[in-house]
């Protein structure tokens, strides 16, 4: 998992632009992290359906 992660992290800082700052590599991280959370949390089947987002957010119909 650690080569994994250190490619990652690689990969990130190779896509940022030339002129990046350490705020730009922070929130792109954590967008990945963010990302990938998501991601796993849908696949153990913890979802909500979109319905009761709307209506948690009060943007039901």
């Amino acid at each position: 998992m650690s080569a994994i992660f250190k490619q990652q992290a690689h990969k990130l800082v190779d896509e940022l632009p030339d002129d990046a700052r350490w705020e730009e590599l922070i929130y792109q991280a954590a967008l990945h992290r963010a990302i990938e959370k998501g991601i796993d949390e849908a696949n153990d089947g913890q979802l909500i359906a979109a319905e009761d987002v709307l209506r948690q957010l009060e943007l039901a119909a």
